[in-house]
């Protein structure tokens, strides 16, 4: 063997050790080839080497390779963890759930710690502890976000800046600081302190950094309660305006009940019924009847029977799946169903 050959695998040999040591360490939480070659300072010059301890370990069962993340695994012994991708759902308490691909298999936990930088909604891919259960499932820790599900922030401006504006927004009850670029052309309505707006995210950031976003809309200052509604309207990402298809099929229905809508449902508009919602309601959906019967008396519970006029996989189907309820706030109502529905044959 040549001097050069014998330097070669010397180097071989200690970048050998030095990477199965870094990764066997219980610190370690696995990463990206990319970032190995970064932690460890592998220079320019030894990437062809290090591709070869990667090669090694994994022929060898020392560690895995999964989407180009490498994972510890001790010869001989079973795998103690895996990769998965999904959608995470955050608890307002801080920690979140990521539904396993395998429908019969558990949502994996997620503790708030190992949240990181994701917010709900986010599709994130996450290290699962085959070894760790916990009373709520699987454990699990986000290595990263693949895709955010969130364009847009509701904050409220705190401080001015010269070039920039500085704002909080909310996110699941905790302050995360925003840095609010101001336009290339001077806006005709300048941000005051305390004043709603709504953000477009330009640049996320991580957990200890702010989020760099500019303004879509103003939505109005803090202290005209007016703008309460709206602000958590465009906060909860809640669907006010109805698609063109959907209200087309609630008007097709017409304002009265045909005969053709009789046909194979019993008609029960003979029974004197009562409605249990207020007058302030904004719809009248629940009703009872009482009748006498030859063994005493019949209770009737009557519900609107939205079923009929809401058919699956119907724009209207669509539409109230992505809303799943109506939302009530103070004098305002967002239905599920457009009022065409939700206030005549559906109330």
């Amino acid at each position: 063997m040549t001097k050069k050959n014998q330097r070669q695998e010397r180097l071989f040999q200690n970048l050998l050790k030095v990477t199965y040591e870094y990764i066997k360490g219980r610190h370690y939480s696995p990463q990206s080839v990319e970032s190995l070659i970064e932690r460890l300072r592998i220079h320019p010059e030894h990437l062809a080497i290090f591709d070869s301890v990667l090669k090694d370990l994994k022929e060898t069962g020392r560690v895995l390779l999964d989407s180009n993340r490498v994972l510890p695994r001790d010869e001989g012994e079973k795998e103690k963890s895996k990769i998965i991708t999904g959608p995470l759902i955050v608890h307002a308490r801080g920690f979140g759930f990521v539904a396993s691909p395998n429908p019969m298999e558990p949502d994996i936990f997620i503790p708030k710690p190992y949240i990181n930088d994701a917010i709900d909604g986010d599709v994130v891919e996450v290290l699962v502890n085959l070894e760790t259960v916990s009373e709520k499932g699987p454990e699990g820790k986000i290595l990263s976000i693949v895709s955010r599900k969130r364009k847009q922030l509701v904050a409220t401006v705190w401080a001015i800046g010269e070039h920039q504006a500085f704002a909080y927004c909310q996110v699941l009850g905790e302050k995360h600081p925003v840095v609010i670029q101001k336009a290339a052309k001077k806006s005709k309505t300048d941000l005051k302190v305390g004043d709603r707006v709504l953000l477009d995210v330009v640049e996320w950031g991580k957990k200890q950094e702010s989020t760099v976003a500019t303004v879509a809309k103003l939505i109005g200052n803090i202290t005209d309660p007016t703008t309460d509604i709206p602000a958590a309207l465009f906060e909860s990402e809640i669907r006010t305006d109805f698609p063109k298809e959907a209200v087309d099929e609630a008007l097709s229905y017409g304002t009265r009940v045909s005969k053709n809508d009789l046909a194979d449902r019993e008609d029960l508009r003979s029974i004197e019924c009562f409605t249990i919602d207020p007058d302030t309601a904004k719809d009248y959906d629940d009703a009872l009847s009482l009748t006498r019967t030859k063994n005493g008396y019949c209770l009737g519970v009557h519900i609107a029977d939205v079923s009929y006029y809401v058919r699956p996989n119907s724009a209207l189907d669509r539409e109230a799946n992505l809303r799943c309820n109506s939302t009530y706030f103070p004098g305002k109502c967002i239905p599920m169903l457009p009022s065409q529905l939700s206030d005549n044959l559906c109330s």
